[in-house]
């Protein structure tokens, strides 16, 4: 099946990353996209955006993301659904969520966020706290990355 609508690709990410529609239709529509009514110019935009984020670690779809000050509420509204995955993701990768996050997400800024901090970022769903604003713009950019990865998933198995 060849996709080449916004929608499709949406459908696919979602099939693919284990996100939820909520979560997947929220990322397209924050890198400028309408997830339902898109033109096939804007699905080969979002397709190579997408691809460029995989390939290249493009910070181009990370800066096109959100605005700094909508990534705690992106990812507040999305908790669950984030967490979810990354304690799936942790899984499979035989390891604890504290260790992948530090392992992972932290490897170029040299200073690791405590087990504690990580705790609190991911399951204290009671507040935001504003010295844990690097960790929820890491989680928000996480979600873009598994998307991006699943997109090129698909797309190896797949080409357009």
């Amino acid at each position: 099946m060849c996709i080449s609508t916004i929608r499709g690709l949406g459908r696919c990410i979602r099939n693919y990353s284990g996100f939820s529609g909520r979560t997947v239709n929220s990322i397209i529509v924050a890198l400028g996209f309408h997830p339902l009514h898109g033109t096939h110019d804007e699905f080969r935009e979002l397709s190579k955006l997408l691809v460029n984020c995989t390939e290249h670690s493009s910070t181009e779809g990370y800066r096109r993301l959100f605005k700094y000050s909508e990534k705690e509420p992106f990812f507040k509204t999305h908790r669950q659904d984030i967490v979810s995955h990354m304690e799936q993701k942790a899984a499979e990768e035989k390891t604890d969520i504290i260790s992948m996050v530090q392992d992972y997400f932290f490897t170029k800024r040299g200073r690791k966020p405590t087990a504690e901090a990580i705790g609190k970022a991911l399951w204290d769903s009671r507040h935001i706290f504003l010295d844990l604003t690097p960790l929820y713009n890491y989680f928000t950019h996480y979600v873009l990355c598994e998307m991006s990865c699943a997109w090129y998933s698909y797309l190896e198995e797949q080409p357009i």
